[in-house]
């Protein structure tokens, strides 16, 4: 018997500036997303990216979201030296993700229960 789940893929500590990040970022992001195509009622996925190099950042923020399909990004708090706060970051904040069909349906389906709730 299957059993019904629903999961969301990403990568969490140590973040990717260990590694050559930009490709590898790709390799991860493109892996997460065949799964989530082979296997879409059970799982979601959200990008990495190759933080601290904005450019390539904001290029596979585009390719995750946009040709991949994935449900978000996974950022990191701290990436050598810099926080989410950091003005070195702001050209990839700015992006600002759109919200996936995933997530407006999600929200749309709270938004049913609670009126029915009423």
């Amino acid at each position: 018997m299957e059993r019904s789940a629903n999961a969301e893929l990403s990568v969490s500590s140590p973040h990717l500036n260990f590694v050559v990040p930009a490709t590898f970022a790709r390799g991860i992001n493109d892996y997460a997303a065949e799964v989530k195509r082979r296997h879409p009622e059970r799982f979601g996925a959200y990008a990495i990216l190759p933080l601290p190099d904005i450019a390539a950042s904001v290029a596979e923020l585009d390719h995750a979201l946009d040709q991949l399909g994935l449900d978000g990004i996974a950022l990191p708090t701290h990436t050598e030296g810099r926080y989410l706060g950091d003005a070195a970051l702001a050209p990839l904040l700015a992006t600002r993700p759109r919200p996936s069909q995933r997530q407006r349906s999600g929200v749309a389906d709270e938004q049913r229960a609670s009126a029915a709730l009423r």
